[in-house]
This record gives structure tokens, C-alpha cells and sequence, in this order.
């Protein structure tokens, strides 16, 4: 399979809501501030982050974007690959544009919140190189128990 990926495009705008609501619904509630991100991928752009969309054999697979916190630093959020496409290596091939993305723009690091449950993503994560960097405790936007983790690109 031929994976590529791609930056955002307000035709694609649809495919950001749908897949992360796929695994949003899957693991949670949908929160207010979770339809609010999903309904303007658009803000993030216009703020200096980046949408990614992983297409795998020209179809929408999967997603993910960064957010730009400071003049050094991303947030990832929002990653999720449809179940159809799953473990064949999307989610991977999302974080590598990414942490290139990054290093060209000059990030510094990259943070992330997950959660205990989502086990593939935490793994992912750290085969990626990053660490935990916070306790559980619940998100003050999405009312859910997460953990904070990091990687430095130093």
C-alpha cells in the first residue's frame, strides 16, 4: 500500500471530523470542546499548526494535527486512523511527517495528552521517543483522565 500524506485543504475539512470522531466514540464522549476543534481544523492552520491526512492507496486514512503553542513548541492532537486501516502503519507514517515538519520549522519539542485506554497510541508514541511527562489527571477541557508526554527534538 502507498502511503502518502498530505496538509490540509477545506475539501478535506470532513475527513477531520470523521475520523476522530470514529475513535472519540469509541473511547468517550464527544465534549463540546472536541466538536469545537473538529468543526475548525482551519484555526489551526491560521495560528501556525498544520493538519496532516495520511491517504493510503489515494483514500483519506487517517489524520492528526499540530498545534503551535509557542514560537518552539507543538501540541499534537487529534490523531486517528479509520479502523479499515488500521496496523498498517498510517498512524506511524502521520508521526514521521510530523516530527519532519517540526524540525524544519524549527520546533523545539512536541507534546502530546493521551489516555491510559488508548494502548496503541501510547505505544506508537513511545517507539517515537516520547516520555511522560505529567500524572493522570482530568483534562480541564474534555473531562477526561489523561497524561501528558513529550518528546524533546533538541
Amino acid at each position: 500500500m502507498k502511503i502518502e500524506v498530505i496538509h490540509y485543504s477545506e475539501e478535506l475539512k470532513p475527513h477531520f471530523k470523521s475520523l476522530n470522531l470514529e475513535w472519540l466514540n469509541k473511547y468517550y464522549t464527544p465534549t463540546v470542546a472536541d466538536l469545537l476543534i473538529l468543526d475548525h481544523p482551519e484555526d489551526i492552520v491560521s495560528k501556525g499548526g498544520q493538519v496532516f491526512f495520511a491517504l493510503g492507496d489515494g483514500v483519506v486514512a487517517g489524520t492528526c494535527a499540530v498545534v503551535l503553542h509557542q514560537q518552539n513548541s507543538y501540541e499534537l492532537i487529534k490523531m486517528g486512523v479509520t479502523a479499515a486501516f488500521q496496523g498498517r502503519g498510517i498512524a506511524n507514517t502521520l508521526m514521521q511527517a510530523v516530527i519532519e515538519e517540526a524540525k524544519k520549522k524549527g520546533i523545539k519539542k512536541i507534546t502530546l495528552e493521551t489516555a491510559a485506554s488508548l494502548k496503541a497510541a501510547i505505544s506508537l508514541y513511545k517507539k517515537t521517543g516520547f516520555v511522560q511527562s505529567s500524572p493522570e489527571e482530568i483534562h480541564p477541557d474534555f473531562g477526561r483522565l489523561t497524561f501528558k508526554m513529550e518528546l524533546n527534538l533538541d
